[in-house]
């Protein structure tokens, strides 16, 4: 938790419905870029907390599950997340301090959330 991440992109996923293929316009990939860049500064147990967490895989989509099955990524059990803005979320693979990309979820679709009271 007293380190910096450090950002992979090996397991970037091109397809799928939140493959990073998926992204409208180049500001998007500046908005996210710019974001990482600012996590860069700070140390796991500054980034890790209500809006930047570990989800089990057994809480996400089954579209979710069923897509890491098809790119190999189902060994692991918790996939991370990070509240960019909104509903957007990146989600990738946390192995101590290294973080891999691996989606863009412009819509907080891989693992919906009902607000309280509503």
């Amino acid at each position: 938790m007293d380190k910096t991440p450090v950002w992979r992109v090996g397991y970037i996923d091109y397809g799928g419905k939140w493959g990073f293929d998926k992204l409208k316009k180049r500001e998007t990939l500046k908005d996210i870029l710019n974001k990482l860049k600012a996590f860069e500064g700070m140390k796991w147990g500054e980034i890790e907390g209500d809006d930047n967490h570990m989800i089990s895989i057994t809480k996400i989509t089954k579209d979710a599950r069923e897509r890491l099955s098809e790119i190999g990524k189902d060994i692991y059990q918790d996939l991370f997340s990070f509240r960019l803005a909104a509903k957007k979320r990146l989600w990738g693979i946390r192995i101590r301090e290294e973080f891999y990309i691996l989606w863009w979820d412009p819509n907080h679709t891989v693992y919906p959330v009902k607000k309280k009271y509503t």
